[in-house]
């Protein structure tokens, strides 16, 4: 049985619920880039909107000041398209605070005999000192221990 993702989304009450909510918090963040200065929209995003407060999650402290000026007039502005908005609630969360993935680990390689040579008879014939300076300490580099 074939059913698309949109048949599957709306069977399921709490499916069709978070789909919704979906729907509308995607609503009121472009809502908000349309209502937010020009150097600040991109900066803020929605997070939820509970019991009629508005969570905005600004991506540095400069923002987030910036959003709580403008927040009464914001709100106003946010409560013409959803009457439900009553407030507004500024949080940061830096978005280098994000938890990266540690960087692959750098694998060594090693040269041929035949390839170091080719590299310092390209180093004696190239007139960029620094290129030279390069392609020398490349091959004469020591081999990592195996």
């Amino acid at each position: 049985m074939n059913r698309s993702i949109a048949d599957v989304l709306s069977s399921e009450d709490r499916l069709r619920l978070m789909r919704d909510e979906a729907r509308r918090l995607e609503r009121l963040q472009a809502r908000l880039e349309a209502l937010l200065p020009e150097g600040v929209s991109g900066c803020c995003s929605v997070a939820a909107l509970r019991d009629g407060l508005l969570t905005i999650v600004a991506s540095s402290p400069a923002v987030a000041t910036a959003v709580r000026q403008i927040s009464p007039r914001l709100s106003a502005q946010m409560r013409q398209n959803d009457p439900q908005v009553t407030g507004m609630r500024v949080v940061v969360q830096p978005r280098d605070a994000r938890p990266r993935a540690s960087p692959p680990a750098v694998r060594q390689s090693t040269l041929t005999e035949a390839a170091r040579q080719e590299m310092l008879a390209l180093s004696s014939n190239v007139r960029d000192p620094r290129l030279s300076a390069a392609l020398r300490a490349l091959a004469t580099r020591r081999r990592p221990a195996s």
